[in-house]
């Protein structure tokens, strides 16, 4: 039995070809003869069917305005700060097609690039002791069991991943506009705003 590594769901053979497993729920197809062999691995995913542009646009502010009502600062919070900087980053490098979990994975580049935008992001919004500290914790490389905080709520927001992956790089750029106005209009009247 193997699972979709989007979404959680138990992956079903694919009609044509029979060489994959489908996920009911997302779409995502990986091969069939590739899969967890630890319960550790996750599987390469050979294609994404992608999201309708508005719904995906509407997940991103859905999971956005989640995070923000649970995190302790409203949208100052580290978590949402953290989607802002992975926003920055796409926007800024022109990136499509990148999910968010693959923008917080310690073992490629876009992680390094994507935790300095957060310092300058939490420096300027947020009031950490230690941004530094604060990426390494909800990124999971503080924590003895690699668990990030972060990972748990995109895999928990179902279809997240697969939605960011799918937004045009225009969706990207106006979307990072919007929170960051957002974060603007909350540090000038220094008073929590809901979006």
């Amino acid at each position: 039995m193997k699972f979709c590594p989007e979404c959680g769901t138990i992956m079903r053979a694919s009609s044509l070809p029979t060489t994959e497993l489908v996920c009911p729920k997302c779409g995502t197809r990986i091969p069939r003869d590739i899969g967890p062999v630890d319960g550790n691995q996750t599987p390469r995913v050979i294609e994404r069917i992608p999201v309708e542009p508005a719904k995906a646009e509407e997940n991103v502010r859905r999971f956005y305005r989640e995070l923000s009502s649970v995190a302790d600062y409203g949208i100052r919070g580290e978590k949402p700060i953290a989607v802002i900087a992975a926003f920055e980053y796409l926007c800024e490098d022109g990136l499509t097609g990148v999910g968010l979990l693959q923008l917080i994975d310690a073992d490629n580049g876009h992680s390094r690039i994507v935790r300095d935008h957060f310092i300058g992001l939490a420096s300027k919004y947020a009031s950490l002791a230690s941004a530094s500290n604060s990426w390494g914790v909800i990124t999971g490389l503080r924590s003895s069991d690699r668990t990030s905080e972060l990972e748990r709520a995109i895999k928990g927001s179902l279809g997240l991943d697969r939605s960011v992956a799918s937004l045009s790089h225009d969706q990207i750029c106006s979307l990072l506009r919007e929170f960051v106005q957002k974060l603007d209009e909350q540090a000038t009247k220094g008073k929590l705003v809901t979006i």
